[in-house]
Protein backbone atom coordinates (compact mmCIF):
# COMPACT_ATOMS: atom_id res chain seq x y z
CA UNK A 1 0.00 0.00 0.00
CA UNK A 2 2.82 2.16 0.99
CA UNK A 3 4.31 1.71 -2.49
CA UNK A 4 1.16 2.52 -4.15
CA UNK A 5 1.22 5.83 -2.77
CA UNK A 6 4.80 6.14 -3.29
CA UNK A 7 4.16 5.90 -6.85
CA UNK A 8 1.80 8.24 -7.13
CA UNK A 9 3.58 10.62 -5.66
CA UNK A 10 6.71 10.15 -7.74
CA UNK A 11 4.47 10.80 -10.53
CA UNK A 12 2.95 14.15 -9.69
CA UNK A 13 6.59 15.17 -8.66
CA UNK A 14 8.04 14.54 -12.15
CA UNK A 15 4.81 16.29 -13.45
CA UNK A 16 5.89 19.17 -11.12
CA UNK A 17 9.31 19.44 -12.19
CA UNK A 18 8.79 18.90 -15.81
CA UNK A 19 6.06 22.09 -15.84
CA UNK A 20 8.43 23.91 -14.13
CA UNK A 21 11.23 23.32 -16.54
CA UNK A 22 8.98 23.77 -19.91
CA UNK A 23 7.78 27.16 -18.71
CA UNK A 24 11.60 28.73 -17.99
CA UNK A 25 12.87 30.82 -20.64
CA UNK A 26 15.93 29.62 -21.97
CA UNK A 27 17.29 32.94 -23.26
CA UNK A 28 15.56 35.54 -21.17
CA UNK A 29 14.29 38.80 -22.86
CA UNK A 30 14.65 42.13 -22.55
CA UNK A 31 12.45 44.67 -24.44
CA UNK A 32 14.08 47.31 -26.62
CA UNK A 33 12.38 50.74 -27.50
CA UNK A 34 13.15 52.63 -30.68
CA UNK A 35 12.43 55.97 -28.48
CA UNK A 36 11.21 57.46 -25.40
CA UNK A 37 8.13 56.35 -24.17
CA UNK A 38 5.52 58.77 -24.14
CA UNK A 39 1.89 59.01 -23.99
CA UNK A 40 0.42 59.21 -27.32
CA UNK A 41 3.09 58.17 -29.15
CA UNK A 42 3.66 55.39 -30.97
CA UNK A 43 6.79 53.41 -30.32
CA UNK A 44 8.11 50.51 -32.03
CA UNK A 45 9.60 47.99 -29.19
CA UNK A 46 11.92 45.15 -29.70
CA UNK A 47 13.62 41.74 -28.14
CA UNK A 48 17.19 41.41 -27.71
CA UNK A 49 17.51 38.10 -28.44
CA UNK A 50 15.74 38.60 -32.86
CA UNK A 51 13.66 35.91 -32.02
CA UNK A 52 10.23 35.60 -33.59
CA UNK A 53 8.01 37.16 -31.12
CA UNK A 54 3.90 37.31 -30.19
CA UNK A 55 3.30 40.26 -28.80
CA UNK A 56 0.43 41.20 -26.44
CA UNK A 57 0.16 44.81 -25.34
CA UNK A 58 -2.40 45.47 -22.61
CA UNK A 59 -3.46 49.45 -21.71
CA UNK A 60 -4.38 50.31 -18.80
CA UNK A 61 -8.31 49.96 -19.53
CA UNK A 62 -7.50 46.18 -20.25
CA UNK A 63 -9.55 45.94 -23.31
CA UNK A 64 -6.70 44.39 -25.52
CA UNK A 65 -6.72 44.67 -29.05
CA UNK A 66 -6.73 41.29 -30.87
CA UNK A 67 -4.67 42.04 -34.03
CA UNK A 68 -1.72 42.61 -31.24
CA UNK A 69 -0.46 39.17 -31.59
CA UNK A 70 2.29 38.77 -34.57
CA UNK A 71 5.11 37.05 -34.95
CA UNK A 72 8.07 39.30 -35.42
CA UNK A 73 10.73 40.59 -33.66
CA UNK A 74 9.20 44.39 -33.18
CA UNK A 75 5.97 45.51 -32.16
CA UNK A 76 4.66 48.70 -32.82
CA UNK A 77 2.67 50.29 -29.79
CA UNK A 78 0.49 53.60 -29.63
CA UNK A 79 0.65 54.62 -25.81
CA UNK A 80 -2.71 56.15 -26.15
CA UNK A 81 -3.68 55.62 -22.16
CA UNK A 82 -2.16 56.35 -19.43
CA UNK A 83 -1.48 54.43 -16.72
CA UNK A 84 0.31 50.83 -16.79
CA UNK A 85 1.21 49.01 -19.72
CA UNK A 86 1.40 45.37 -19.61
CA UNK A 87 3.33 43.90 -22.39
CA UNK A 88 3.51 40.13 -22.71
CA UNK A 89 6.33 38.30 -25.01
CA UNK A 90 5.43 35.18 -26.04
CA UNK A 91 8.87 32.71 -27.75
CA UNK A 92 7.14 28.84 -28.67
CA UNK A 93 7.65 26.24 -27.46
CA UNK A 94 7.23 27.49 -23.87
CA UNK A 95 8.90 31.36 -22.81
CA UNK A 96 6.37 33.94 -21.67
CA UNK A 97 7.99 37.34 -20.30
CA UNK A 98 5.51 39.90 -18.99
CA UNK A 99 6.51 43.89 -18.55
CA UNK A 100 5.12 46.39 -17.25
CA UNK A 101 5.16 50.46 -18.13
CA UNK A 102 3.81 53.45 -16.61
CA UNK A 103 2.74 56.15 -18.94
CA UNK A 104 2.12 59.82 -17.89
CA UNK A 105 0.13 62.63 -19.12
CA UNK A 106 2.87 64.90 -18.72
CA UNK A 107 6.54 64.13 -20.62
CA UNK A 108 9.87 64.76 -19.08
CA UNK A 109 11.28 67.93 -19.17
CA UNK A 110 14.64 69.13 -18.26
CA UNK A 111 15.66 72.82 -18.00
CA UNK A 112 19.13 74.69 -16.82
Amino acid sequence: MIKKYLNILFVILAILVSVNCAAQCTNPIELNFDNCVEFGQTINVSVNNNTNSFWTATPPSGTVNSSNSNNTTFHSINFDEVGVWSISVFQPPSCLETFQIEIFNNSLSVST
